[in-house]
Protein backbone atom coordinates (compact mmCIF):
# COMPACT_ATOMS: atom_id res chain seq x y z
CA UNK A 1 0.00 0.00 0.00
CA UNK A 2 1.52 3.39 -0.84
CA UNK A 3 1.69 6.58 1.28
CA UNK A 4 -0.97 8.13 -1.02
CA UNK A 5 -3.67 4.98 -0.59
CA UNK A 6 -2.63 4.86 3.41
CA UNK A 7 -3.59 9.25 3.81
CA UNK A 8 -6.58 8.14 1.60
CA UNK A 9 -7.91 5.46 4.00
CA UNK A 10 -7.14 7.77 6.92
CA UNK A 11 -9.10 10.63 5.32
CA UNK A 12 -12.17 7.88 4.81
CA UNK A 13 -12.44 6.83 8.31
CA UNK A 14 -11.29 10.18 10.23
CA UNK A 15 -14.23 11.83 7.83
CA UNK A 16 -17.14 8.80 8.46
CA UNK A 17 -16.21 6.82 11.47
CA UNK A 18 -15.90 9.30 14.21
CA UNK A 19 -16.86 9.13 17.80
CA UNK A 20 -17.04 5.42 19.98
CA UNK A 21 -20.79 4.99 19.31
CA UNK A 22 -20.32 4.60 15.34
CA UNK A 23 -17.55 2.22 15.97
CA UNK A 24 -19.81 0.24 18.67
CA UNK A 25 -22.56 0.07 16.25
CA UNK A 26 -19.83 -1.32 13.46
CA UNK A 27 -18.77 -3.76 15.95
CA UNK A 28 -22.06 -5.23 17.10
CA UNK A 29 -23.18 -5.31 13.34
CA UNK A 30 -19.89 -7.43 12.30
CA UNK A 31 -20.45 -9.75 15.54
CA UNK A 32 -24.35 -10.29 14.62
CA UNK A 33 -23.31 -11.37 11.14
CA UNK A 34 -20.98 -13.38 12.30
CA UNK A 35 -23.53 -15.31 14.75
CA UNK A 36 -26.91 -14.87 13.07
CA UNK A 37 -25.15 -14.47 9.14
CA UNK A 38 -26.19 -18.17 8.10
CA UNK A 39 -24.61 -21.19 9.63
CA UNK A 40 -24.07 -22.99 6.02
CA UNK A 41 -20.66 -24.99 5.75
CA UNK A 42 -20.83 -25.96 2.66
CA UNK A 43 -18.13 -24.50 0.22
CA UNK A 44 -20.09 -21.95 -1.53
CA UNK A 45 -18.63 -20.31 -5.02
CA UNK A 46 -19.10 -16.88 -5.65
CA UNK A 47 -17.52 -13.69 -6.37
CA UNK A 48 -15.35 -11.99 -4.50
CA UNK A 49 -16.70 -8.32 -4.73
CA UNK A 50 -20.12 -9.04 -6.19
CA UNK A 51 -21.79 -7.68 -2.98
CA UNK A 52 -25.20 -6.57 -4.93
CA UNK A 53 -24.99 -10.14 -6.45
CA UNK A 54 -25.93 -9.30 -9.79
CA UNK A 55 -23.16 -11.13 -11.15
CA UNK A 56 -19.90 -9.01 -11.75
CA UNK A 57 -17.96 -6.20 -9.76
CA UNK A 58 -18.90 -2.49 -10.58
CA UNK A 59 -19.33 1.03 -9.35
CA UNK A 60 -22.93 -0.29 -7.84
CA UNK A 61 -21.02 -3.30 -5.59
CA UNK A 62 -19.18 0.43 -3.64
CA UNK A 63 -22.96 1.83 -3.46
CA UNK A 64 -24.06 -1.03 -2.13
CA UNK A 65 -21.69 -2.01 0.42
CA UNK A 66 -22.00 1.65 1.71
CA UNK A 67 -25.68 2.31 1.70
CA UNK A 68 -25.32 -1.47 4.19
CA UNK A 69 -23.34 -0.69 6.82
CA UNK A 70 -23.73 3.31 6.79
CA UNK A 71 -27.22 3.72 5.81
CA UNK A 72 -28.96 0.42 6.87
CA UNK A 73 -29.83 -1.05 4.09
CA UNK A 74 -30.72 -4.65 3.17
CA UNK A 75 -26.92 -7.24 4.22
CA UNK A 76 -25.43 -8.79 1.65
CA UNK A 77 -26.77 -12.44 1.22
CA UNK A 78 -23.09 -13.86 0.19
CA UNK A 79 -21.19 -11.82 2.72
CA UNK A 80 -17.80 -13.34 1.96
CA UNK A 81 -18.33 -11.41 -1.25
CA UNK A 82 -18.51 -8.00 0.81
CA UNK A 83 -15.32 -8.67 2.38
CA UNK A 84 -13.82 -7.60 -0.86
CA UNK A 85 -10.15 -7.38 0.05
CA UNK A 86 -10.42 -10.46 2.36
CA UNK A 87 -9.17 -8.73 5.58
CA UNK A 88 -11.63 -10.56 7.80
CA UNK A 89 -13.57 -7.48 8.38
CA UNK A 90 -15.90 -5.22 7.50
CA UNK A 91 -15.09 -1.55 7.08
CA UNK A 92 -15.11 1.52 4.76
CA UNK A 93 -11.99 0.15 2.71
CA UNK A 94 -14.07 -2.84 1.40
CA UNK A 95 -16.48 -0.12 -1.17
CA UNK A 96 -12.97 1.49 -1.40
CA UNK A 97 -11.08 -1.20 -2.57
CA UNK A 98 -13.89 -1.85 -5.03
CA UNK A 99 -13.75 1.61 -6.07
CA UNK A 100 -9.97 2.08 -6.72
CA UNK A 101 -9.72 -1.42 -8.74
CA UNK A 102 -12.63 -0.67 -10.88
CA UNK A 103 -12.08 3.37 -11.58
CA UNK A 104 -8.26 3.94 -11.15
CA UNK A 105 -7.32 -0.01 -11.77
CA UNK A 106 -5.59 -0.52 -8.22
CA UNK A 107 -5.31 -4.11 -6.97
CA UNK A 108 -8.01 -6.21 -7.40
CA UNK A 109 -10.12 -8.21 -4.96
CA UNK A 110 -8.54 -11.45 -3.41
CA UNK A 111 -9.93 -14.78 -5.31
CA UNK A 112 -12.49 -15.91 -5.91
CA UNK A 113 -11.77 -13.33 -8.71
CA UNK A 114 -12.46 -12.54 -11.48
CA UNK A 115 -14.28 -15.41 -11.52
CA UNK A 116 -16.21 -17.38 -9.46
CA UNK A 117 -15.01 -19.77 -7.17
CA UNK A 118 -14.82 -21.11 -3.48
CA UNK A 119 -12.88 -19.05 -1.39
CA UNK A 120 -9.21 -20.65 -1.45
CA UNK A 121 -8.41 -19.37 2.24
CA UNK A 122 -11.58 -20.10 4.12
CA UNK A 123 -9.67 -18.30 6.85
CA UNK A 124 -12.15 -15.35 8.21
CA UNK A 125 -15.47 -15.39 9.97
CA UNK A 126 -18.15 -15.04 7.53
CA UNK A 127 -19.41 -17.28 4.93
CA UNK A 128 -21.26 -17.71 1.87
CA UNK A 129 -24.64 -18.95 2.60
CA UNK A 130 -26.45 -17.96 -0.54
CA UNK A 131 -25.10 -17.00 -3.47
CA UNK A 132 -27.29 -16.25 -6.64
CA UNK A 133 -26.58 -13.72 -9.25
CA UNK A 134 -29.19 -12.11 -10.60
CA UNK A 135 -27.86 -10.41 -13.54
CA UNK A 136 -28.12 -6.87 -14.40
CA UNK A 137 -31.39 -4.79 -13.48
CA UNK A 138 -34.56 -5.97 -15.79
CA UNK A 139 -34.98 -2.05 -15.94
CA UNK A 140 -31.82 -1.49 -17.83
CA UNK A 141 -31.02 -0.08 -20.26
CA UNK A 142 -34.03 2.80 -18.69
CA UNK A 143 -31.10 6.04 -18.40
CA UNK A 144 -29.19 7.16 -20.52
CA UNK A 145 -24.96 9.16 -20.11
CA UNK A 146 -24.31 11.44 -22.89
CA UNK A 147 -20.74 13.75 -23.45
CA UNK A 148 -21.94 17.19 -24.16
CA UNK A 149 -20.10 20.38 -24.99
CA UNK A 150 -16.85 19.43 -25.56
CA UNK A 151 -14.37 22.59 -25.70
CA UNK A 152 -10.55 22.18 -26.36
CA UNK A 153 -7.68 25.06 -27.10
CA UNK A 154 -4.57 23.53 -28.39
CA UNK A 155 -1.86 23.50 -25.67
CA UNK A 156 -4.88 23.62 -23.02
CA UNK A 157 -7.52 21.26 -22.04
CA UNK A 158 -10.44 19.45 -23.02
CA UNK A 159 -13.68 20.70 -20.96
CA UNK A 160 -16.67 18.82 -21.41
CA UNK A 161 -19.97 17.35 -19.73
CA UNK A 162 -21.17 14.16 -18.83
CA UNK A 163 -25.01 13.85 -19.14
CA UNK A 164 -26.90 11.43 -16.87
CA UNK A 165 -30.84 11.08 -16.54
CA UNK A 166 -34.03 8.87 -17.41
CA UNK A 167 -33.71 6.76 -13.90
CA UNK A 168 -35.06 7.23 -10.85
CA UNK A 169 -32.87 8.12 -7.63
CA UNK A 170 -29.68 8.01 -9.47
CA UNK A 171 -26.46 8.35 -6.84
CA UNK A 172 -23.72 7.10 -8.87
CA UNK A 173 -21.66 7.05 -12.08
CA UNK A 174 -19.21 5.15 -13.80
CA UNK A 175 -17.80 5.17 -17.16
CA UNK A 176 -15.32 4.32 -20.18
CA UNK A 177 -14.50 6.75 -22.52
CA UNK A 178 -12.40 5.84 -25.39
CA UNK A 179 -10.63 8.75 -27.54
CA UNK A 180 -10.84 6.99 -30.94
CA UNK A 181 -7.89 9.90 -32.70
CA UNK A 182 -5.35 10.13 -29.57
CA UNK A 183 -6.21 13.81 -28.23
CA UNK A 184 -5.72 13.06 -24.41
CA UNK A 185 -2.67 13.05 -22.70
CA UNK A 186 -2.19 10.27 -20.33
CA UNK A 187 -2.69 11.52 -16.51
CA UNK A 188 -4.61 10.93 -13.19
CA UNK A 189 -6.94 11.95 -10.33
CA UNK A 190 -6.51 9.78 -7.51
CA UNK A 191 -6.97 12.20 -4.87
CA UNK A 192 -10.21 10.40 -3.89
CA UNK A 193 -10.99 13.08 -1.48
CA UNK A 194 -9.06 16.32 -2.92
CA UNK A 195 -9.88 19.81 -2.58
CA UNK A 196 -10.38 22.00 -5.21
CA UNK A 197 -7.21 23.75 -4.65
CA UNK A 198 -5.26 20.03 -4.71
CA UNK A 199 -6.58 19.28 -7.97
CA UNK A 200 -4.49 17.57 -10.01
CA UNK A 201 -4.20 18.16 -14.20
CA UNK A 202 -7.37 15.85 -14.79
CA UNK A 203 -10.02 17.37 -12.78
CA UNK A 204 -13.27 16.22 -11.58
CA UNK A 205 -15.75 18.86 -10.59
CA UNK A 206 -20.09 18.02 -9.33
CA UNK A 207 -22.43 20.40 -11.33
CA UNK A 208 -25.47 18.42 -9.99
CA UNK A 209 -25.84 19.56 -5.98
CA UNK A 210 -28.80 21.72 -6.65
CA UNK A 211 -30.84 19.16 -7.88
CA UNK A 212 -29.52 16.49 -5.00
CA UNK A 213 -31.86 15.36 -2.69
CA UNK A 214 -30.24 15.00 0.83
CA UNK A 215 -32.01 12.82 3.67
CA UNK A 216 -29.65 14.25 6.13
CA UNK A 217 -27.35 16.14 5.06
CA UNK A 218 -23.74 16.69 3.31
CA UNK A 219 -22.16 13.80 2.98
CA UNK A 220 -18.62 12.45 1.63
CA UNK A 221 -18.27 12.06 -2.42
CA UNK A 222 -16.18 9.80 -3.62
CA UNK A 223 -14.32 10.96 -7.26
CA UNK A 224 -11.44 9.74 -9.38
CA UNK A 225 -10.63 9.53 -13.09
CA UNK A 226 -7.42 8.59 -14.92
CA UNK A 227 -6.47 8.16 -18.99
CA UNK A 228 -4.10 5.48 -20.09
CA UNK A 229 -3.51 4.73 -23.22
CA UNK A 230 -6.69 6.30 -25.01
CA UNK A 231 -9.15 5.25 -22.58
CA UNK A 232 -10.59 7.59 -19.88
CA UNK A 233 -12.32 6.07 -17.21
CA UNK A 234 -14.20 8.24 -14.46
CA UNK A 235 -16.31 7.12 -11.39
CA UNK A 236 -18.18 9.21 -8.97
CA UNK A 237 -20.03 8.23 -5.75
CA UNK A 238 -22.45 11.01 -4.65
CA UNK A 239 -22.34 10.14 -0.47
CA UNK A 240 -20.86 7.53 0.96
CA UNK A 241 -22.26 8.26 4.02
CA UNK A 242 -25.62 9.70 3.46
CA UNK A 243 -28.60 8.96 1.94
CA UNK A 244 -28.10 11.36 -1.38
CA UNK A 245 -29.86 10.91 -4.84
CA UNK A 246 -30.75 12.64 -7.99
CA UNK A 247 -34.56 13.51 -7.75
CA UNK A 248 -34.75 14.81 -11.62
CA UNK A 249 -35.16 11.89 -14.08
CA UNK A 250 -35.43 14.15 -17.57
CA UNK A 251 -31.28 14.15 -17.40
CA UNK A 252 -28.99 16.98 -16.23
CA UNK A 253 -25.03 17.82 -16.69
CA UNK A 254 -23.82 15.81 -13.39
CA UNK A 255 -20.32 16.34 -13.73
CA UNK A 256 -17.43 18.45 -15.70
CA UNK A 257 -14.37 16.58 -16.88
CA UNK A 258 -11.29 18.60 -17.58
CA UNK A 259 -8.61 16.98 -19.30
CA UNK A 260 -5.02 17.54 -20.83
CA UNK A 261 -5.03 17.15 -24.18
CA UNK A 262 -1.75 15.47 -25.54
CA UNK A 263 1.15 17.33 -27.13
CA UNK A 264 0.29 15.70 -30.85
CA UNK A 265 -3.29 17.12 -30.52
CA UNK A 266 -3.62 19.74 -33.67
CA UNK A 267 -5.60 23.05 -33.85
CA UNK A 268 -8.33 22.62 -36.90
CA UNK A 269 -8.80 18.91 -36.48
CA UNK A 270 -11.57 16.84 -35.12
CA UNK A 271 -11.71 13.89 -32.44
CA UNK A 272 -13.63 11.53 -31.65
CA UNK A 273 -15.04 10.26 -28.19
CA UNK A 274 -17.18 7.08 -27.83
CA UNK A 275 -18.33 5.44 -24.81
CA UNK A 276 -17.13 2.11 -24.59
CA UNK A 277 -18.71 1.15 -21.13
CA UNK A 278 -20.93 3.41 -19.25
CA UNK A 279 -22.89 2.41 -15.43
CA UNK A 280 -25.25 4.40 -13.81
CA UNK A 281 -26.09 3.34 -10.06
CA UNK A 282 -29.24 3.75 -8.09
CA UNK A 283 -29.71 4.64 -4.26
CA UNK A 284 -30.20 1.04 -3.74
CA UNK A 285 -27.26 -0.21 -5.34
CA UNK A 286 -28.74 -1.50 -8.44
CA UNK A 287 -26.73 -1.36 -11.42
CA UNK A 288 -28.38 0.48 -14.71
CA UNK A 289 -27.07 -0.16 -18.24
CA UNK A 290 -28.03 3.12 -19.83
CA UNK A 291 -28.14 4.17 -23.59
CA UNK A 292 -24.83 6.23 -24.65
CA UNK A 293 -23.71 9.63 -26.75
CA UNK A 294 -20.36 10.45 -27.47
CA UNK A 295 -18.99 13.53 -29.28
CA UNK A 296 -17.00 14.74 -31.74
CA UNK A 297 -14.88 18.10 -30.96
CA UNK A 298 -12.37 20.33 -32.73
CA UNK A 299 -9.43 21.89 -31.15
CA UNK A 300 -8.98 25.42 -31.55
CA UNK A 301 -6.25 27.49 -32.36
CA UNK A 302 -4.63 28.74 -28.80
CA UNK A 303 -6.45 31.91 -28.36
CA UNK A 304 -4.26 34.75 -27.65
CA UNK A 305 -5.55 36.92 -23.91
CA UNK A 306 -3.91 39.81 -21.71
CA UNK A 307 -3.67 39.39 -18.42
CA UNK A 308 -6.78 41.85 -16.44
CA UNK A 309 -9.17 42.10 -19.34
CA UNK A 310 -11.51 40.31 -17.43
CA UNK A 311 -14.88 41.11 -19.54
CA UNK A 312 -13.29 40.54 -22.57
CA UNK A 313 -13.68 44.34 -23.47
CA UNK A 314 -10.43 44.44 -25.28
CA UNK A 315 -8.85 46.86 -22.81
CA UNK A 316 -6.95 46.07 -19.84
CA UNK A 317 -7.19 47.14 -16.83
CA UNK A 318 -10.09 48.89 -15.64
CA UNK A 319 -12.69 49.77 -13.39
CA UNK A 320 -15.04 47.51 -14.85
CA UNK A 321 -12.48 44.53 -14.57
CA UNK A 322 -12.81 44.32 -11.35
CA UNK A 323 -16.58 44.92 -11.34
CA UNK A 324 -16.92 42.16 -13.82
CA UNK A 325 -15.48 39.43 -11.51
CA UNK A 326 -16.72 40.56 -8.07
CA UNK A 327 -20.16 40.29 -10.35
CA UNK A 328 -19.69 36.70 -10.98
CA UNK A 329 -17.93 35.79 -7.89
CA UNK A 330 -20.89 36.99 -5.61
CA UNK A 331 -23.76 37.90 -7.47
CA UNK A 332 -24.03 34.91 -9.50
CA UNK A 333 -23.22 36.73 -12.89
CA UNK A 334 -22.30 35.96 -16.31
CA UNK A 335 -18.72 34.17 -16.11
CA UNK A 336 -15.57 35.27 -17.78
CA UNK A 337 -14.69 33.83 -21.31
CA UNK A 338 -10.93 33.53 -20.18
CA UNK A 339 -10.88 32.83 -16.61
CA UNK A 340 -7.18 33.01 -17.01
CA UNK A 341 -7.22 37.24 -17.79
CA UNK A 342 -9.29 37.61 -14.37
CA UNK A 343 -6.32 35.74 -12.28
CA UNK A 344 -4.34 39.11 -11.88
CA UNK A 345 -1.54 37.97 -9.14
CA UNK A 346 -1.14 35.09 -11.35
CA UNK A 347 -2.07 32.63 -8.21
CA UNK A 348 -3.79 30.19 -10.25
CA UNK A 349 -7.23 30.85 -7.97
CA UNK A 350 -10.04 33.26 -8.94
CA UNK A 351 -13.46 31.34 -7.69
CA UNK A 352 -15.11 33.07 -4.34
CA UNK A 353 -12.20 35.72 -4.28
CA UNK A 354 -11.75 39.48 -3.91
CA UNK A 355 -8.34 39.66 -4.27
CA UNK A 356 -7.78 39.38 -7.95
CA UNK A 357 -10.34 42.46 -8.18
CA UNK A 358 -8.60 44.72 -5.44
CA UNK A 359 -5.45 43.64 -7.03
CA UNK A 360 -6.78 45.16 -10.45
CA UNK A 361 -7.62 48.04 -8.32
CA UNK A 362 -4.94 48.64 -6.43
CA UNK A 363 -2.72 49.20 -9.85
CA UNK A 364 -4.92 51.32 -11.67
CA UNK A 365 -5.94 53.55 -8.95
CA UNK A 366 -3.05 53.66 -6.14
CA UNK A 367 -0.02 52.92 -8.43
CA UNK A 368 0.31 49.00 -7.03
CA UNK A 369 2.11 46.29 -9.36
CA UNK A 370 0.64 45.74 -12.83
CA UNK A 371 -1.07 42.44 -13.36
CA UNK A 372 1.52 39.32 -14.18
CA UNK A 373 2.83 38.50 -17.89
CA UNK A 374 1.19 37.95 -20.45
CA UNK A 375 0.59 42.13 -19.16
CA UNK A 376 0.58 44.63 -21.35
CA UNK A 377 1.93 42.53 -24.09
CA UNK A 378 -0.38 39.42 -24.89
CA UNK A 379 0.75 35.54 -24.58
CA UNK A 380 -1.03 32.47 -24.74
CA UNK A 381 -2.14 30.30 -22.23
CA UNK A 382 0.17 26.97 -22.46
CA UNK A 383 2.61 29.83 -21.23
CA UNK A 384 1.60 28.84 -17.57
CA UNK A 385 0.54 25.40 -16.09
CA UNK A 386 -1.74 27.82 -13.72
CA UNK A 387 -3.50 29.67 -16.79
CA UNK A 388 -4.03 26.50 -18.35
CA UNK A 389 -5.52 25.38 -15.20
CA UNK A 390 -7.70 28.00 -15.23
CA UNK A 391 -8.39 28.08 -19.05
CA UNK A 392 -9.53 30.51 -21.44
CA UNK A 393 -12.02 29.79 -24.39
CA UNK A 394 -11.48 33.14 -26.24
CA UNK A 395 -9.32 36.44 -25.65
CA UNK A 396 -9.76 39.48 -26.47
CA UNK A 397 -7.77 42.74 -27.80
CA UNK A 398 -5.45 40.31 -28.85
CA UNK A 399 -5.37 39.65 -32.88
Amino acid sequence: MNQDTMIQDTMIQDTMIQGTMIRAVLLFVTLTLISFGGHSLDATEFLRGDINQDGFVSLADSQYFYNWIFRGGPAPECRDAADSNDDGIYNPRDGLWIFRHIVLGDKPPPEPYPGFGEDPTDDDPFDCGTYEPSGPDPRGPSGRMEILRVRANEGDYARFEILAGGGQQLAAWHGVIRDVDGAFANSSNDRLLSRPEDEPDLQIHDLSHRYWHREDGLGTMLKAARVVDGKLTFGVIQSIDKDTWLHRTDGLPVIELIVPLSDTAEAGRVYRLEFEFAESVLRDGTYVQPTTSGAEFRVNAAPRWVRGDCNGDGVAVQVGDAHFLLNYNFLGQQPPRCFAACDADGDGVIAGRITDSVYLLNFAFLGGPPPVAPFPECGTIAESPTDRMLGCERGAGCN
